[in-house]
Formats: structure tokens, sequence, C-alpha cells
């Protein structure tokens, strides 16, 4: 049996060997309809907190949460109920943002990046000091694209930010939430890598191409891509909640780092095709603009916060990982 006081480093424990949670009851989740995000407000409710999702169309919404999770209304730049949910949680999670992916960076795309993120965690941070106490964790997404283009060097928690939009969104990003940290109230930085899913995420978009013709490699492929199963990526969320998790940025990746390459190769083993052809890099900043970078810019990011509690992966390997979400 695992106490849900203490961090629960088992990501195959059984739903049912969950105890009921003692001095964390209430989670709000921002930004819970995304693919982490329900995959997370399920756990929750699995392990038997008291979930409350915040959503903009509670209507729409509701078939995307089985279980029993709590639906509320809320608008980030609109006073509401939520903001008084939130200032009485006693954990608030967010991974609102709007996709950074694949669409190209105009400058009006950029700044609505900036706004889904900045904007809005500014809001729940000033709707937890609302509380008294108010929430005690926050747990904050923010993503491995900080660490910007790094080639082959090894990236923890204690590296230097990168340069260029996405690290300096993400450097913003992580200065707004921790604005919400105090002596009683501890922040964590989430910083998710490529979360890899069979329904959701850029997975899908890199299998359908080759269920359909030979397999290929974007770019030189030598660049290390830093990835996390969804279900690994949930629990190390669900360590982060509890009161002895990890405090500042944790690095939400597996512990096997691996190149575009090694990924385009397993999931070619997996449906059976060879990788036979590569997408020149100038070819895909042409298609994809700035935004590219996303594809073809190197980082080799090491979990040491997440090793430092004794977090166990279910699937630390690519290979692994794969197979389960890639269907033959």
């Amino acid at each position: 049996m695992t106490d849900p006081e203490q961090p629960n480093l088992d990501p195959g424990l059984e739903p049912d060997a969950q105890e009921a949670p003692g001095a964390i009851e209430t989670v709000v989740v921002a930004g819970a309809t995304g693919l982490v995000g329900r995959a997370l407000c399920s756990r929750l409710a699995e392990c038997g907190y008291d979930v409350v999702a915040l959503v903009r169309d509670p209507n729409r919404a509701a078939a995307l949460f089985p279980g029993p999770v709590s639906l509320l209304q809320w608008e980030p730049d609109v006073d509401g109920p939520w903001q008084a949910k939130v200032a009485g949680a006693d954990v608030v999670v967010n991974l609102v943002g709007e996709p950074i992916a694949p669409l190209r960076w105009s400058d009006a795309r950029k700044r609505i990046l900036r706004s889904s993120r900045i904007a809005t965690t500014k809001r729940i941070v000033a709707a937890m000091s609302e509380g008294s106490p108010g929430p005690r964790v926050l747990v904050n997404a923010s993503a491995t694209g900080i660490y910007g283009d790094r080639s082959s060097e090894p990236l923890t928690e204690s590296s230097k930010p990168g340069q260029g939009f996405l690290p300096q969104l993400c450097i913003d990003w992580e200065a707004e939430a921790e604005r919400a940290a105090t002596d009683s109230r501890r922040v964590v930085l989430a910083r998710l890598g490529l979360v890899l899913a069979a329904d959701g995420g850029g997975l899908p978009r890199m299998v359908a191409p080759m269920r359909k013709v030979m397999g290929a490699v974007l770019g030189s492929g030598k660049q290390w891509v830093p990835w996390v199963h969804l279900a690994d990526a949930v629990e190390a969320l669900m360590i982060c909640i509890h009161p002895e998790g990890p405090t500042g940025p944790v690095n939400v990746v597996s512990p096997s780092p691996n190149t575009m390459r090694d990924l385009s190769v397993a999931i070619g083993a997996r449906l059976g095709r060879g990788i036979r052809a590569c997408v020149p890099a100038f070819a895909v900043r042409a298609a994809l603009g700035e935004m590219a970078g996303v594809l073809l810019e190197s980082q080799r990011v090491l979990p040491e916060a997440l090793q430092s509690v004794g977090f166990e992966w279910e699937y630390p390997v690519v290979a692994r990982a794969v197979g389960h979400l890639v269907k033959k």
C-alpha cells in the first residue's frame, strides 16, 4: 500500500492499491482538456482526489472525463467562480498554453503563444494569492525548449537557458509561476519534453506517413529529442503534487535520451518499415519557418530531479514506449 502523503515511486501500482488522500484533497487543473491534462485528471480521480477541471465549455468537455471530475467553466481573462476555487484548493496544476506546433510562428502566433502562457499564469497566481492560506503547491508546466539548441551537451535542471523565442518564452513563463512561491507554498516547474501518446501530440503525426510510405528522418537525425511516455509524464506530475515532492525545475523526460534517428528507427521497426530517406533541414525550415527549430534543434535533457527522488519509469526506453503506443 502506498501512503498518499509520500511520493508514489511505482508508476505500475494499480489504482485500487492507492489509499485515500489525506493532507491533499482538492486539486484544480487548468488546461485539463489537453493531452496531459486529461490523463492527469483521470489519474487523480482514480487515486481519490477531489479533482476540479477548469474548462471553457463544460458541456463539450464532459465526454472527455468519464470519471468523477468536477468541471468548472472559466475564461482566464474574466473574473468568475473559478478564482475562489483556485484560492481554496490544496494544489493547482497549470497546463494551459496554445500548442507550440505545428503552425508557423508569425508575429501574431507568437503573441498568442506568449499570452496563453504568461498572462494566464499571472491570473492563476493572482487567484492563488487570494486564499488564506491558499494552495500549498503550484505545479506549472514549462518545456525543455528552455534549453535551446545545445548539440550533445548533457542538460540538467541546473543548466542555463538557451537563446531564442522558445527559450525566452519558457523563461518568462517560469518567472511568472515563481511569483506564487512563499514560505508555505512550493512551486514546481515541470519542463515537459515531447510527450508520446497513442492519440495525441507529435507521435501520430510521425507514424501516419510511415504507414503509407517508407520512413524518413527530419534533418540530420543526429539531434537529441527529449521525450517521455504519457503514462510516465502523468506519474511524474503526481510526484510533484505530493508534499515531499521536488521544488523548482523538473525535467519530465525519459532517463534514456535518444536522437531523432533513434525515434524514427523505433517507429519504423514497429511498423516493419526501414528508414530510407532524410528530409533536409533547409526543407523543414522552408515549410515551417522559425517553428522548425522545435524539430531540428538538439537537446540532450536528463531528468536529474526525478532521479534524485527515486522515480521509476515504466517506459524508460524508446523502443518499449513506441511498442506500447503504436499498433502494427
